[in-house]
């Protein structure tokens, strides 16, 4: 390297930096690109040679081994005789026999499950039809009866046509109990639905006898009951009503063109004076006084009477909106 420059026709002698930079250094950096990467294909290679070896003599071992029982147990076969060459080559090979495999224990819940199972896939047995079962036995009577003698014969006949002819008087008796039972029921049942419909009738019965629309309350206080059947003078239906205590109330109905206003100056003043109450419920004016309840609805004039004062305002109001 030219360390001397001309500068304007003078040379200059050029100093470096540093000792290292006086000489070119070559590139210490590994270039991989020439570099092959090591490979293992020589020790696997090794390590199957080790093995075959070891199998070879391994499998060389067996074969001395194989050979020397051999001799030892043709030796005692033939009671301690030695064997020729020949012999010993011609000595059997011992072959291991197998041993047969031990059945196998079955756990008692197993063997169960196991009789279940085959209990369901067994096929059911098929049972006879009332038919079916009326001809075997007819089969099996004429059967008996072919084998029989003449006296045997007549002594079963009897004994049948006895058993035939207590039958028939056991069925006409069962028939005729029967009978009388469903009379009874249906005699009471009857009853009954009349009873529960009486009410209902009897208001029917006096409704048409009266000409206006009468109804039964659908509200009852809780242990009265109709007294007797409804009654029907002059237009006029009332419906008595009793306890078993001896308390009674009567529900009066008839035909009247009132209002609410013309009831109470026809009748709610002039009966009870100031002493009254109004309760409106449903479009209903309904006048209550003490235990007394009047009010006019469809064209029908409804009085309720209580001389004995047993029924609450509550019962009052519940009777006038159920009717």
């Amino acid at each position: 390297m030219d360390s001397v420059k001309r500068v304007s026709s003078k040379k200059v002698q050029h100093h470096p930096s540093s000792a290292r930079h006086k000489v070119l250094q070559k590139s210490t950096t590994l270039n991989r690109k020439f570099v092959k990467r090591p490979t293992a294909q020589a020790q696997i290679a090794k390590r199957q040679q080790l093995e075959r070896e070891a199998f070879l003599r391994r499998k060389v071992l067996a074969e001395r081994m194989n050979r020397e029982n051999s001799v030892l147990i043709a030796k005692k076969a033939r009671g301690g005789v030695r064997l020729t060459p020949v012999a010993k080559a011609e000595a059997p090979k011992i072959v291991a026999q197998k041993k047969p495999a031990e059945k196998a224990e079955v756990h008692p819940t197993a063997a169960v499950a196991n009789a279940r199972v085959a209990a369901r896939k067994a096929p059911a047995p098929r049972q006879l039809t009332a038919q079916e079962m009326k001809d075997r036995a007819i089969k099996q009577a004429l059967q008996r009866m072919a084998t029989m003698d003449d006296d045997s014969a007549v002594m079963v006949e009897e004994q049948m046509t006895e058993v035939i002819t207590k039958k028939r008087g056991v069925w006409r008796k069962r028939k005729l109990v029967v009978a009388l039972a469903m009379s009874v029921v249906s005699i009471a049942l009857l009853g009954y639905l009349v009873h529960l419909n009486l009410p209902d009738l009897s208001v029917r019965v006096a409704a048409m006898q009266s000409g206006i629309e009468s109804a039964y309350p659908s509200y009852v206080p809780k242990g009265y009951r109709m007294d007797g059947l409804v009654a029907e003078n002059g237009g006029k239906i009332t419906i008595d009503f009793s306890h078993k205590e001896g308390k009674r109330f009567a529900l009066i109905q008839e035909k009247s063109s009132w209002d609410s206003a013309a009831l109470l100056s026809q009748f709610v003043l002039p009966q009870w004076g100031d002493k009254y109450e109004v309760m409106k419920e449903q479009g209903l004016t309904i006048y209550v006084s003490g235990s007394s309840a009047a009010w006019v609805n469809g064209g029908v004039f409804y009085h309720i009477d209580d001389p004995a004062r047993n029924l609450t305002k509550q019962q009052l109001h519940d009777i006038a909106i159920s009717l």
